[in-house]
């Protein structure tokens, strides 16, 4: 393993690394720096795949879709009334009573094709119609309230008006929905109202999730003394899922070194993302690091500013393959999955990841610490409009009941404490990011 750029070795009890794991980042980054060294060094190269339409929901497009025709193909009108000639309308409004339909003027609702012979087409709403109240007869439809007769209560200002030109929405050939954009509900009906059944998409990218440690045990178990039900898996292969990629979840490993190296050689060579859940500390069996550094190129970090959480690393095979170690407890792992998984998911599409930030204002004392301490908490809104977070004490709600009930995270500063009332940024759990 190479240590690359800025290498340290850790001493014992500074850190995660207290075997002396070369790193490139110093102990403890910040999350900027982490994102910055991962994005100079991962540069995946993902397969194009061809998918129908139907199939294509969440898929990042590889090539630009471009129109196969011309929309409309023909002038159309913009809303409901009548086609006419604006020639007609020369010296005012002419008397109508005796207009024939197709002769003098077509009806026209929204999106119908006009006729070559009108250039103009006047709203429903100037139309006066026969009648006490110069509305149509109740029940009357299509062209019946016109042939009964009709007077024209605003001339049209110019030549072409509430008239769409052929090709006014897009022409052959031009682009309708970009590469390196996520395939939306409007962005497929954009896709298919231009042409298109196939599209060209990013092929997912497939993610190994190995899930380690003695005292695991499948769900649906109920778990005896000393032993955990092994939750992670659903959280992380969930995260990946709406994140676009495709996990790959192992069996529960044991925390022997032989095992775990054994899995990872296996996901390594059947996936593009490694992840090794738990044994990411310093613990007596803990390791998950060892065997990443092993059989990496470069270790990013060991270690991130960040609670709960601290102990997450990533690092890069010689053929700049990611591999990670997630850290144990449930609160813990979600916080590595935004700082981490995120921003490699994002990279292998091209995608920056985008998450949703509201301002809240925390309801009890923050002190800014040696690092950023990630607090769960709920959020309500008042009277005036504003929101207002309840904070989870740091003691309180610290385990996996925190995932069911918490909407958002405030991450603690380190630069400056936060009063009662102070405005945070609170990052949303609920739908609160895209790619």
């Amino acid at each position: 393993m190479s240590s690359g750029q800025g290498g340290r070795h850790g001493a014992p009890g500074d850190g995660w690394d207290d075997d002396a794991i070369e790193q490139v980042l110093p102990q403890m980054p910040r999350r900027e720096l982490v994102e910055q060294e991962i994005a100079r060094r991962y540069r995946p190269r993902p397969t194009v795949e061809r998918v129908a339409v139907d199939d294509a929901l969440g898929r990042v497009l590889a090539h630009d879709v471009r129109a196969t025709f011309d929309c409309p193909p023909a002038q159309t009108s913009c809303l409901d009334g009548i086609g006419v000639r604006f020639d007609d309308f020369a010296d005012g409004v002419p008397d109508t009573s005796g207009w024939k339909l197709g002769r003098d003027y077509a009806v026209c609702d929204t999106g119908d094709d006009v006729p070559d012979a009108f250039d103009t087409v006047i709203q429903v709403e100037n139309l006066l119609f026969a009648g006490a109240d110069g509305r149509p007869f109740p029940g009357e439809r299509g062209s019946a309230p016109f042939e009964r007769g009709f007077s024209v209560a605003k001339a049209p200002q110019r030549r072409g008006e509430c008239v769409n030109a052929p090709g006014s929405a897009f022409r052959a050939g031009e682009t309708i929905v970009r590469a390196g954009e996520r395939l939306t509900p409007e962005r497929l009906s954009a896709a298919v109202g231009c042409g298109a059944q196939v599209v060209e998409v990013l092929a997912r990218p497939r993610v190994a999730i190995i899930p380690t440690g003695d005292e695991l045990v499948e769900p649906g178990r109920v778990p005896g003394r000393g032993a955990t039900i092994n939750s992670n898996a659903v959280l992380l292969s969930s995260y990946v899922r709406l994140l676009g990629g495709e996990p790959r979840v192992w069996p529960i490993q044991p925390d022997r070194h032989e095992e775990i190296a054994r899995s990872v050689d296996e996901a390594l060579a059947t996936s593009d993302i490694v992840l090794v859940n738990a044994g990411s500390s310093k613990g007596s069996e803990d390791c998950g690091p060892h065997v990443l550094a092993e059989r990496a190129d470069i270790v990013i970090h060991h270690g991130q500013l960040a609670a709960p959480g601290r102990p997450a690393m990533c690092a890069l095979t010689a053929d700049g393959k990611p591999m990670c170690v997630i850290p144990g407890p449930p609160v813990a792992a979600d916080t590595a999955m935004h700082w981490l998984v995120f921003w490699l998911v994002g990279l292998w599409y091209g995608i920056d990841p985008q998450e949703r930030l509201v301002k809240v204002r925390v309801d009890k004392p923050v002190k800014a610490g040696e690092f950023e301490f990630w607090r769960r908490c709920r959020i309500r809104r008042e009277r005036d409009g504003s929101l207002s977070a309840e904070l989870f004490d740091r003691g309180e709600k610290g385990g996996i009941e925190t995932l069911g009930c918490a909407d958002a995270i405030v991450r603690n500063p380190v630069d400056r404490d936060l009063e009662p009332g102070d405005l945070a940024d609170a990052l949303l759990l609920r739908d609160g990011f895209s790619l």
